[in-house]
């Protein structure tokens, strides 16, 4: 019976999405008030593009599964709302966000289970391709369903015209998206090559690094809201 790739895994399949997982709730958080407080206009798209361009990009190149994306992505919004026991804070502040994120999650990942051959054999018409039309429809997906949920000042702006939010922000979001999603995808190739050479020795460090990239990056977002909500 021929084995099992050692990121196919069920140990690593777990790791992944974690730490992953992790990282896209880390990125929204900071990057999400940086580009708040320098009051960037495309902050949304530009948010999408940095969490499932370049870190869904580097899942893919790794792990070869847009399910992966997809569980990480849902994990990193379940990671968001953990939040609000811990911070005991309303579920207000965290619910559109994080519904953001796995609509993205589910989209894009989807969209990838089209092209995943394709963008395995480097084709980066496949990668722009398959996180701008992923990105596009988690924008649309998320106005219709944002829009009854817990819609902020922002989305209500929008309410009842679809053209001035696929305007606005759709097309942002998937112009970011397929832009950054070849840079993740040749990152996750580079980080691939490392960590399967790490493996072959020993898997420790492996297990090791994720804890404390889980820990970290998870009080680094906790600190962060609980001082600027």
């Amino acid at each position: 019976m021929q084995e099992k790739p050692v990121f196919l895994k069920w140990q690593m399949i777990v790791i992944g999405i974690l730490v992953f997982g992790t990282l896209i709730a880390f990125s929204e958080a900071i990057f999400g008030h940086i580009l708040t407080l320098i009051k960037f206009p495309y902050k949304g798209g530009l948010l999408t593009g940095i969490s499932f361009g370049i870190i869904g990009g580097i899942i893919l190149a790794v792990f070869k599964k847009p399910y992966l994306l997809i569980g990480a992505g849902i994990f990193g919004a379940l990671l968001r709302m953990l939040l609000i026991p811990v911070l005991k804070v309303s579920y207000t502040c965290f619910l559109n966000g994080s519904l953001g994120i796995a609509l993205e999650a589910i989209a894009i990942g989807a969209v990838c289970f089209i092209w995943i051959k394709s963008m395995e054999r480097k084709n980066i018409y496949s990668q722009i391709g398959a996180g701008a039309i992923g990105a596009f429809l988690s924008s649309m997906l998320f106005w219709a369903i944002g829009m009854y949920v817990e819609p902020g000042k922002y989305l209500l702006s929008f309410m009842g015209n679809p053209v001035k939010w696929l305007l606005t922000e759709s097309f942002i979001w998937a112009l970011f998206t397929g832009i950054l999603m070849p840079f993740g995808y040749l990152a996750g190739t580079k980080v691939y090559e490392r960590l399967t050479k790490i493996m072959k020795v020993k898997t420790w460090p492996v297990y090791v690094s994720s804890f404390i990239i889980i820990i970290v990056c998870f009080s680094i977002i906790a600190i962060l809201y609980a001082v600027t909500l």
